[in-house]
């Protein structure tokens, strides 16, 4: 039960970074379609307003692509707690398996062994029926 907490809590957290790094996608592509905007409304005599409005554009084009950068590292970070977690879960698995087939293999032999003594009794009771 904790496993798959935590299973599902770092799903969550992918799921949120997701959708920040889609929001950021987003922006960067509005920081670029306002630059070509900017660049094709322009007139030669708003050229130092034209150049400030681009600076500013690529700026925050530039800041959504670091806080993409995050998402991304972001991600690789859950996924990487992620498959660990699985790698611990399948070793887990693999030693309950152990010693399920350990229980089975006990259990067979105790079975085998109290075959055993049932028979020796039957036979010891044959014995005295005959005896008798």
């Amino acid at each position: 039960a904790q496993q798959e907490q935590r299973q599902t809590g770092i799903r969550k957290r992918l799921d949120g970074e997701i959708r920040s790094m889609t929001r950021n996608v987003s922006a960067a592509e509005e920081a670029v379609a306002g630059l070509v905007t900017t660049l094709q409304d322009s007139k030669e005599s708003e050229h130092q307003q034209l150049l400030h409005d681009i600076q500013t554009q690529r700026n925050a084009s530039v800041d959504a692509l670091n806080s993409l950068l995050d998402d991304v590292r972001g991600i690789t970070e859950s996924s990487k707690e992620l498959q660990a977690q699985n790698h611990k879960d399948a070793s887990d698995l693999r030693r309950l398996d152990e010693k399920n087939e350990k229980a089975l293999h006990d259990g067979e032999l105790n079975w085998l062994e109290q075959k055993r003594e049932v028979e020796r009794r039957v036979q010891a009771l044959q014995r005295r029926v005959r005896q008798d």
